[in-house]
């Protein structure tokens, strides 16, 4: 017998727990060829029960989409297909009018399926079949680029933890009610909403939370465990039009929804929304569980927002980490942060902060008072890493590095890491 036959022979005779673990591991075009191999082996891929369908493995000579193949591959494997099947996950370049996509939900109905994927990249938005909002089993659903309307009677996915909606089209209403209605969901990602007029969460058992979009009020009513929430606002929320009511998220009458929270990440436009009115002095509650707090888009030269950033840190009585990205733009507004910082500098300490972050830094007198600040009010702090934004054309190195080196330090282990396109440097 020749070493090509052994070998053949050996792949024949595998165990069944063997065989299953293998096609377990190949993708699903793979594993449909395998019952090319020998008897044994042949429609063994019927009973996976995870199954994954990804365009780019129907991708031609020159890069193009074949459809057709694509459709028809799907079809003779879900139809063929015996036993359980606790994973779907679809992903398709681009979305037509797809008869058959109605015909898989109705055949998936009937196989309990577990974990939902459907992410559509492009093209017609698909809505969703009436019988989708019948997948009682789901624990985890992703969908991208759909239309979801539910049934009047629908009740909600009771088994559903975790829940994933990227430019999705549905109503204020619908989309709240489905949020409700999740009574074990804890995580939640709502990415490119860019119609949505109130955002309001009721959701005991979340503890996960992202947003990515535009809205025009926000309300977390029902949150106890939200634990991580990052929240990126494409633009300042129309304050104006709203009713007195709607502007009800200020920071100071309803911070409740933060107790609970132990990383934050948000931007300019976020705490832009939570300063509206006034910043006061203090929060009614400390923020006894917020350790992380990151900010992105930061303008130093904002006063509502740098009051509302030290209003938060002052909070948080457990805080260690400390991200920030910058944004300043060098407005006539630096003097009265300036100044702001200047009289806060005796307020209160960070007695629990380590490190501390800060990128896109053109040090401007704000960014550097605040460099100060921090340095003076951290007797822990173990390290400061910042990463000069080299592009501002107010940026001066020398200036920096000859600033950073002079500024007092409540900590005498802290360690400042200046950062450059070509060189890393320790301060100090």
């Amino acid at each position: 017998m020749t070493t090509d036959e052994s070998n053949s022979d050996m792949i024949i005779d595998l165990p069944d727990n063997v065989i299953d673990c293998i096609l377990s591991k190949l993708p699903i075009r793979d594993a449909v060829r395998t019952s090319m191999l020998s008897k044994k082996w042949r429609y063994r891929w019927i009973t996976l029960p995870y199954l994954v369908f990804a365009y780019k493995a129907f991708l031609g000579g020159k890069g193009e989409f074949e459809e057709n193949k694509f459709v028809k591959f799907i079809n003779n494997v879900l139809f063929l297909h015996d036993g359980p099947i606790l994973k779907f996950a679809l992903s398709i370049s681009c979305m037509r009018s797809y008869p058959e996509m109605d015909q898989w939900i109705v055949f998936l109905s009937r196989k309990n399926v577990v974990n939902f994927t459907l992410e559509n990249w492009n093209g017609e938005r698909h809505k969703l079949h009436s019988r989708f909002f019948s997948l009682q089993k789901l624990t985890n659903l992703k969908l991208r680029r759909c239309i979801i309307n539910p049934p009047a009677d629908f009740s909600g996915f009771k088994c559903l933890r975790s829940l994933e909606l990227y430019r999705i089209t549905i109503a204020d209403d619908a989309l709240e009610s489905l949020i409700s209605s999740c009574p074990l969901l804890k995580k939640l990602k709502l990415y490119g909403f860019n119609y949505v007029d109130r955002l309001n969460i009721q959701a005991p058992q979340l503890k996960k939370l992202y947003f990515f979009g535009k809205c025009k009020s926000m309300c977390f009513g029902n949150t106890p465990r939200l634990a991580e929430l990052e929240i990126r606002l494409k633009k300042l929320p129309e304050i104006a039009g709203l009713s007195l009511h709607e502007k009800s998220i200020n920071l100071y009458e309803n911070v409740g929804f933060l107790s609970s929270v132990k990383r934050l990440c948000v931007g300019y436009h976020f705490l832009k929304f939570l300063a509206a009115g006034s910043v006061p002095k203090k929060l009614p509650i400390t923020l006894k569980n917020l350790s992380s707090i990151e900010l992105f888009d930061l303008p130093f030269d904002d006063l509502d927002v740098v009051s509302c950033t030290l209003l938060l840190m002052q909070s948080s009585r457990k805080l260690h980490d400390l991200n920030i990205k910058a944004d300043s733009n060098s407005s006539a507004d630096m003097e009265s942060v300036v100044r702001f910082l200047i009289e806060e500098n005796c307020s209160f300490y960070l007695r629990k902060l380590l490190y501390v972050k800060l990128t896109y830094f053109s040090g401007v007198t704000p960014e550097m008072e605040f460099i100060k600040f921090i340095l003076v009010k951290s007797p822990l702090l173990q390290m400061m890493i910042v990463e000069p934004n080299e592009d501002d054309p107010f940026y001066i190195e020398s200036r920096v590095t000859k600033d950073l080196i002079r500024f007092p330090r409540a900590s005498k282990t802290a360690e400042i890491i200046y950062n450059t396109a070509e060189i890393t440097s320790r301060v100090g």
